[in-house]
């Protein structure tokens, strides 16, 4: 029995990621710009996923990226 291989294998990709920790006092003045941020690099978003790859966005550990 095979199984397919994972499209996204760790050897063979790249992983990348950018985080932002916001002082409590700013978190609400903090929303917009990210969701301007993420509406900026969408493109390159669809790209990756379209290609294979995998996107996450989370928030204080919990996964948002479907609510994006």
């Amino acid at each position: 029995m095979s199984t397919s291989p994972d499209p996204v294998d760790a050897e063979q990709s790249t992983e990348y990621v950018l985080r932002f920790t916001v002082p409590a006092a700013m978190t609400e003045e903090f929303a917009p710009a990210f969701g301007q941020l993420i509406g900026a690099i969408e493109p390159v978003l669809g790209a990756i996923t379209e290609r294979g790859g995998e996107v996450g966005l989370t928030r204080n550990g919990v996964d948002i990226t479907d609510v994006l």
